[in-house]
């Protein structure tokens, strides 16, 4: 269904049934939100490693600013030239691009810049777009127990739906 682009969300999907339209694109046409999620995936020697990062910011054709992986509340030691694959979902498409750390800074708080990706690849994976939404929800399962849960966001497609408690 799906051709092969490094996206790891298995909550992606088409919705459609239609064949996913991939192409290539600048980063600043992603109309990324400051605080957005980014997934950076390391690339070389050692274990793959999968973080995932807030967007601070970017300044176009120089570098883009995220916040350092932490893990267990320590942040993680992160050298410069360091490759990953970055990963991010905006409106009805995912995206991916190569890039290294240009520079790690600790000062005033610790953050990262990426070198800024000549393009990024994309691919539509939602007929709809999702609205993000903060709404208190009851589910009923099927053996008559109610469950606490928050919609997280809608589309015409589905919603996504969290809870403290596994409701299956």
């Amino acid at each position: 269904l799906f051709r092969k682009l490094p996206v790891s969300d298995t909550r992606l999907n088409t919705e459609s049934g239609d064949k996913p339209a991939d192409n290539l694109c600048a980063f600043d046409d992603i109309k990324l939100d400051i605080g957005d999620t980014l997934q950076l995936q390391s690339q070389g020697e050692g274990p793959q490693s999968r973080f995932y990062v807030r967007l601070i910011g970017y300044l176009k054709g120089r570098s883009i600013i995220v916040t350092t992986p932490t893990q267990d509340g320590k942040v993680l030691l992160m050298r410069e030239g360091q490759g990953f694959v970055v990963r991010m979902f905006s409106g009805k498409s995912v995206y991916a691009f190569g890039t290294s750390i240009h520079k790690v800074a600790n000062v005033p708080f610790p953050h990262l810049h990426l070198y800024y990706p000549g393009q990024v690849r994309g691919l539509v994976v939602r007929r709809g777009a999702r609205a993000r939404v903060n709404l208190i929800a009851a589910v009923v399962g099927a053996d008559g127990r109610s469950h606490a849960a928050s919609l997280v966001d809608l589309s015409t497609g589905g919603a996504m739906l969290t809870a403290r408690l596994p409701m299956g």
